[in-house]
């Protein structure tokens, strides 16, 4: 389940970075704030693969989202 949400999260990001790119940093910030809280969650069930899955996803959000916020 947590990897449909995963999914969810980088479907809605691209969909709402296209649809507003002057917000789109602050978008990813927030995405990949819930993609590690996503992570947490995961290891605290016990699904390792997703909570690897989840922290990259998390980093990934959060490297972006910082670029598109402080590199303009």
């Amino acid at each position: 389940m947590s990897l449909l949400v995963l999914a969810a999260a980088v479907f809605v990001g691209i969909i709402a970075a296209a649809a507003d790119p002057a917000a789109a940093g602050r978008t990813f910030l927030a995405l990949g704030a819930g993609c590690g809280l996503l992570a947490a969650l995961s290891v605290a069930t016990g699904h390792k693969q997703a909570a690897w899955l989840g922290g990259l996803a998390a980093l990934a959000f959060l490297c972006v989202g910082a670029i598109a916020v402080f590199g303009t």
